[in-house]
C-alpha cells in the first residue's frame, strides 16, 4: 500500500477507505505539507472549501481509527 512505510496499517487503511475528494485533500495537507492556498490552486477550489473538506475528511478519519485506538489501549480526551 501506497503509505504504509510512513503510516500504521490501520491508518493506511482508514486513508483508503475515505471518498477520493476527502483522501486528496488529507494527502496534499497532512502528507505532502502543501498550504490550504497550494491546495486550492493544485486541484482548483476555492480555499474555503479546502478548509471544510479537510475539516470533514479528518473527522472520518478520526471515527474510523477510534474503535481500533479503543482496542489498542488509547483513552479519549474528553
Amino acid at each position: 500500500e501506497l503509505f504504509q512505510g510512513m503510516l500504521g496499517v490501520e491508518v493506511t487503511r482508514a486513508l483508503s477507505e475515505l471518498p477520493v475528494d476527502f483522501k486528496t485533500i488529507i494527502l496534499l495537507c497532512d502528507i505532502e505539507e502543501f498550504s490550504y492556498e497550494e491546495i486550492a490552486k493544485i486541484i482548483d477550489i476555492p480555499i474555503g472549501t479546502v478548509r471544510s473538506r479537510l475539516h470533514r475528511a479528518r473527522n472520518i478519519l478520526k471515527e474510523k481509527l477510534r474503535e481500533y485506538a479503543r482496542q489498542e489501549g488509547y483513552k479519549e480526551k474528553r
